[in-house]
């Protein structure tokens, strides 16, 4: 193995990339609203999101200087939110929890005991910290977080397509997921149909970005297109899983363009 492919690994294996992508979206939703992120809020929603996605796949390794560091890391950001906040993550924390307490002893949790209905509850935890989480205590139109909630739980879904799909051959079969429910080919094109829902609401909700939603609709089709269930765990892993950083990049590559045709 290539030094390069080492580092990839224990970047993935650390869980930074998924908190990246959770961060990237949680960015995303609060500029749609018109709100600020402070550092403490994205370092307790980095380092928390790795911290949750660490736990559920490794349990509470007591040993493991990183479990602790994150730990302690999560703790340091979250005591500078705003109370509003805190008990914000406390209720995205207890969405973890409740996603990975064992169900039994057939099915040990809820991330692998309830098949096609786990991805909601994925998309609902997602949406929350993305949506709702980073705005509390701004006093944001109630309203207009309701939309980036649900197009923020559409995405997610969306996302979770590849996943699934790439799963199919060592999920159980008794699990019943979306593409053994479905067939994968049906649902592939149900999430093209999805990403088209998504784009709309997004560009009336910020219509001045409209090239932004534009191409990453374009991206997200083209993921799906390719997606095949002997697709490797690297292309979720990575690409899929890295893409709500795509539409940050996009907002930011867009803002500098227009200011510099249309100086203040």
């Amino acid at each position: 193995m290539s030094l390069t492919h080492r580092v990839v690994n224990i970047y993935l294996k650390s869980q930074l990339h998924v908190s990246l992508a959770f961060c990237a979206l949680a960015w995303l939703g609060a500029q749609m609203v018109g709100a600020s992120i402070s550092l403490p809020f994205l370092g307790t929603a980095f380092l928390g999101t790795a911290l949750g996605y660490w736990a559920l796949k490794f349990g509470f390794t007591l040993s493991s200087s990183w479990w602790w560091f994150l730990l302690v890391g999560t703790c340091v950001f979250g005591w500078q939110l705003n109370w509003s906040q805190q008990l914000g993550g406390g209720l995205g924390l207890l969405m973890a929890l409740i996603y990975g307490v064992p169900l039994g002893q057939d099915r040990p949790n809820l991330r692998n005991g309830v098949g096609r209905w786990k991805v909601y509850w994925v998309a609902l935890s997602w949406a929350w910290g993305t949506a709702v989480w980073p705005v509390l205590g701004q006093g944001i139109d109630p309203a207009l977080i309701g939309a980036i909630f649900g197009l923020n739980f559409l995405w997610v879904l969306i996302l979770m397509i590849p996943f699934e799909i790439t799963d199919m051959a060592s999920d159980p079969k008794y699990l019943k997921t979306w593409p053994m429910f479905w067939g994968w080919r049906p649902l592939k094109r149900a999430g093209m149909g999805a990403v088209f829902l998504w784009c709309v609401g997004m560009c009336l909700l910020s219509p001045v970005r409209l090239p932004v939603f534009v191409v990453t609709s374009m991206a997200l089709i083209f993921v799906l297109k390719r997606t095949r269930p002997d697709q490797p765990r690297f292309w979720v892993d990575f690409w899929v899983e890295g893409l709500p950083v795509l539409p940050v990049l996009l907002w930011m590559l867009w803002d500098y363009v227009s200011l510099l045709f249309n100086p203040v």
